[in-house]
């Protein structure tokens, strides 16, 4: 797993923690 992939999933997982703050991963 390089730190790319890394970093993108952790964005997207923040996008969708804005988005919907009731769901926490």
């Amino acid at each position: 797993m390089t730190a790319r992939v890394f970093v993108d999933t952790n964005v997207l997982v923040y996008q969708l923690d804005q988005r919907e703050p009731d769901k926490q991963i």
